[in-house]
């Protein structure tokens, strides 16, 4: 039996797995806790105790692929499934459709 000591217990079940099952559970996308990411988790956590604001805390994510932003969106969304305060998730289409050629002449 091999040694895997070195995974977290919780994700030894993927190693009874067909080939093509565990392939497709190695694709997921999952959280890895770091300091940097806590540090902004903990500020929004913050943001959203503020009461009788005019405007809402917002928030713009922006970093190249593969730079964990739909980890920490689903990290986000996963953590605040429970919270009494809620907030809003908005995705923008990834390519917008830009009119390059007016109606009007």
């Amino acid at each position: 039996m091999a040694d895997y000591s070195h995974v977290h217990p919780s994700a030894h079940k993927f190693f009874s797995l067909p080939d093509d099952q565990r392939l497709i559970a190695c694709s997921n996308d999952f959280w890895v806790q770091h300091p940097g990411a806590e540090k902004i988790m903990a500020g929004i956590q913050l943001k959203m105790k503020m009461r009788n604001k005019v405007s809402a805390p917002c928030m713009l994510i922006t970093a190249p692929g593969g730079g964990g932003k739909t980890a920490l969106i689903e990290e986000m969304k996963a953590r605040n499934a429970n919270n009494e305060d809620k907030m809003i998730f908005v995705s923008m289409h990834q390519s917008p459709r830009f009119c390059t050629k007016s109606r009007y002449g």
